[in-house]
């Protein structure tokens, strides 16, 4: 799946439960915090011309109360699942430079 079809399918899922909902885009507006006008150029997107950030993702899925992960590939999530045990850590943001040190 490209992009393009990946931001189709997001956009669809969103508009079917804004519609299974009965919200306006005043409504959405008031729960996203996104402009019904922004809403509105969503739905009536360029079939290759939106882009969503991730932000927006995960704001239409706290709104609707969906899982994000549904709402980006419409698979229901997996409830067995084991929880990754991660220890977050600080991401680089410059490369270092010369080389590498060895161990």
């Amino acid at each position: 799946m490209d992009e393009t079809e990946l931001v189709e399918n997001i956009i669809k899922r969103v508009y079917a439960l804004r519609v299974q909902y009965d919200w306006t885009m005043k409504e959405l507006e008031e729960r996203c915090g996104f402009s019904a006008g922004y809403q509105s150029r969503v739905e009536r997107r360029t079939k290759g011309k939106l882009r969503l950030s991730m932000l927006t993702v995960l704001a239409y899925a706290d709104a609707f109360g969906v899982d994000v992960g549904w709402l980006i590939t419409g698979r229901k999530p997996n409830p067995g699942a084991a929880p990754l045990d991660l220890k977050l850590v600080a991401v680089p943001h410059d490369k270092p430079k010369g080389p590498r040190p060895r161990s």
